[in-house]
């Protein structure tokens, strides 16, 4: 874990979020991306070479994590 990592911004959903595979929907809208990644293995905390993305919203009942991850 990084000490002084890049800070992650939680939102609450812009509505009820569908569990379908879809971050284009509208409730996904707030939810900021997570995008500077950091590999350990084969590297030793390097920059990730491929690119991946995260966005985590929040309801009053449920915390939702999307995540969109390169694979070449």
């Amino acid at each position: 874990m990084l000490a002084n990592g890049p800070p992650v911004e939680i939102h609450r959903a812009a509505g009820p979020i569908a569990i379908d595979g879809e971050i284009s929907d509208s409730e996904w809208n707030g939810a900021v991306p997570i995008e500077e990644w950091y590999e350990t293995q084969p590297g030793d905390n390097l920059p990730a070479s491929l690119r991946s993305a995260a966005r985590v919203a929040y309801d009053d009942e449920n915390l939702y994590v999307a995540f969109e991850l390169s694979d070449p």
